[in-house]
């Protein structure tokens, strides 16, 4: 497994303990801790932004980054009520996610990136 890089972890939550609230991990990790994890609140404050802060870290001490990439994908919100590959597959093309090209697995892949949460 990958080694985190803990040094700016703590980094990161001391400034969010000094500096105020700092904005959300915008990596895929940070995402999908607010999207699966833990929501962020309408107005995040330091305390949730350092739960973000721990749980990625955490969580790519644990995975492998295409077990995170894997998690995210099977649980994004690509709108119309799809939620996941599988369902945005059938959803915006009508087929199985294994039979998508790769242009199509392209395209599906950016859907959440497009819809901050």
């Amino acid at each position: 497994m990958k080694q985190p890089n803990i040094f700016n972890a703590y980094t990161r939550l001391w400034q969010n303990v000094l500096l105020g609230p700092l904005p959300p991990d915008q990596s895929l990790t940070g995402r999908l801790v607010r999207s699966v994890i833990a929501p962020m609140p309408t107005t995040p404050n330091a305390d949730a932004i350092g739960r973000e802060i721990a749980l990625v870290t955490e969580i790519e001490r644990r995975y492998t980054p295409e077990q995170i990439l894997e998690w995210y994908l099977n649980t994004a919100d690509y709108g119309n009520g799809a939620r996941g590959i599988e369902a945005a597959a059938q959803t915006y093309l009508g087929k199985d996610a294994a039979a998508v090209s790769l242009d199509e697995a392209a395209m599906l892949a950016a859907i959440p990136l497009a819809n901050p949460i």
